[in-house]
């Protein structure tokens, strides 16, 4: 038992050169709860209320991109892309089964978006 407790309470430390800081340092204060919760150390710093999008539904979305010249609607982190719409998305739509959907109009379209 005295080499374990000569192990355990060893007055060496692995420095090579003496610390900067000090080693024995007074323990910092303890909250027992937190002085302000996130919501207050944001209403804090900002002088407007945080933006909240409603959500919407699938059709509301697509709804709205078919009214959009682009045929694209972002929504959040969400994007709506109009299906078919005139005689070039019929022919991008005969890419889909041999994988080349990255030479469609649309895709282009929703790259530069």
């Amino acid at each position: 038992m005295k080499k374990y407790e000569c192990v355990t309470t060893s007055n060496v430390t692995n420095y090579m050169i003496p610390p900067k800081h000090k080693t024995n340092t007074t323990p910092t204060k303890l909250y027992k709860k937190p002085t302000m919760s996130a919501e207050q150390i944001i209403a804090a710093n900002q002088n407007s209320k945080p933006i909240t999008i409603k959500p919407i539904t699938d059709k509301e979305g697509l709804h709205e991109a078919y009214k959009r010249p682009t045929k694209l609607y972002i929504h959040g982190d969400t994007m709506y892309i109009a299906g078919t719409n005139d005689l070039q998305d019929v022919y991008d739509d005969l890419k889909i089964p041999f994988n080349q959907t990255d030479k469609t109009l649309r895709y282009k379209m929703q790259c530069n978006y």
